[in-house]
């Protein structure tokens, strides 16, 4: 937008001459400024939607990381508990040595029953009636002969 300046007449000043000329520098320049306005106010709408993308990546990358801090939360509660998990681990595992090394005893100690009196089948010799676990001298099973 240049503006037309009229040429210099006979009763045009030297004084209105700079005048003009000033005026039309500064509009050129103004122009000028109008331009790189407009440039800037691409450059910041292409800012701003950037930093809206931004914003929503990091949102998702706080809620990844309050999930993330949740689960580590929960393995460090499971882990503190293993010493104690360890610790039973150990102690079960003694008592089921000791069962299976006591099954292999001969621990059942069976008296009175007579010898040799076997007929076709053995098992019909003798049959268990009841435990007897109140009696201290018992050896918790009583045997009858027949």
């Amino acid at each position: 937008m240049a503006v037309q300046t009229a040429p210099s007449s006979p009763t045009t000043s030297p004084a209105d001459t700079c005048t003009m000329e000033a005026t039309d520098r500064i509009l050129q320049e103004i122009t000028a400024v109008g331009c790189c306005l407009e440039a800037m106010d691409s450059k910041i709408l292409d800012l701003t939607v950037a930093s809206t993308s931004i914003r929503a990546d990091i949102a998702g990358f706080q809620e990844k990381v309050t999930d993330l801090d949740r689960r580590l939360t929960t393995v460090e509660d499971h882990v503190a508990s293993l010493p104690d998990q360890e610790a039973e681990l150990w102690s079960l595992r003694a008592k089921v040595i000791d069962l299976e090394d006591r099954s292999c005893r001969d621990n059942v100690r069976l008296s009175g029953i007579p010898e040799h009196k076997e007929g076709f089948y053995p098992s019909s010799l003798a049959w268990i009636s009841h435990c007897h676990w109140s009696s201290k001298e018992s050896t918790g099973l009583t045997l009858y002969i027949k």
